[in-house]
């Protein structure tokens, strides 16, 4: 059987995990403002979810800022994809502090934050020792605290953000998902988990 025959059969377990994610992250706004607490939707979202995603089994994260996705990858093949929101300077790999630029590279997951500013985040190793070399050779400051996260924590900054004009690129480098999507991340992804982000 030729390659290109081979990949389009799809085993149906594939389709129903990605139907479920795709109603995880498109429900209704009233769907997710039922829930109260943080630890409320975690549980919702774990409990219903099937399938290896959400299991902690994600070989790679997988993101592509010229098309605003991240791509969940375990077991070599897409088992989500999320739209996402970028640095307010989303084009070229962060150079400075403060630049608003999201890191371009392979880099990994080094730390989990359940009370960040955000809802949830996952910490990316950015700056490494190549971005480190480089900024001291430019006499800059490479920046630091760049990572995964949800929507603000902060009702008045969520109301602004869903009245904003440009919703895309709304952070100061960070790669930033809806809340449900957040939920499957966590779930999903392990310290030391790989994340490579091209332009």
């Amino acid at each position: 059987m030729k390659a290109a025959a081979r990949a389009l059969l799809i085993q149906p377990a594939l389709l129903g995990s990605l139907a479920f994610f795709a109603a995880v992250l498109f429900q209704p706004a009233a769907a997710v403002e039922k829930t109260h607490t943080k630890e409320d939707l975690i549980n919702q979202t774990f409990l219903a979810a099937h399938g290896r995603a959400a299991e902690g089994k994600a070989d790679l994260i997988w993101v592509r800022k010229s098309e605003y996705m991240l791509h969940l990858i375990i077991d070599q093949q897409i088992m989500a994809s999320y739209p996402i929101a970028l640095g307010k300077n989303p084009i070229g790999h962060k150079q400075k502090r403060d630049d608003s630029r999201t890191p371009e590279g392979l880099y990994f997951i080094d730390y989990r934050n359940e009370d960040s500013r955000y809802f949830l985040s996952l910490h990316i190793s950015y700056p490494d020792e190549r971005d480190q070399r480089q900024a001291h050779r430019r006499r800059l400051d490479p920046g630091s605290d760049i990572v995964i996260h949800g929507e603000p924590n902060e009702a008045d900054k969520r109301r602004l953000l869903s009245e904003a004009d440009n919703k895309k690129n709304w952070t100061d480098g960070c790669i930033a998902l809806s809340n449900a999507a957040m939920v499957v991340l966590w779930q999903s992804v392990a310290e030391g988990t790989p994340i490579l982000i091209e332009p």
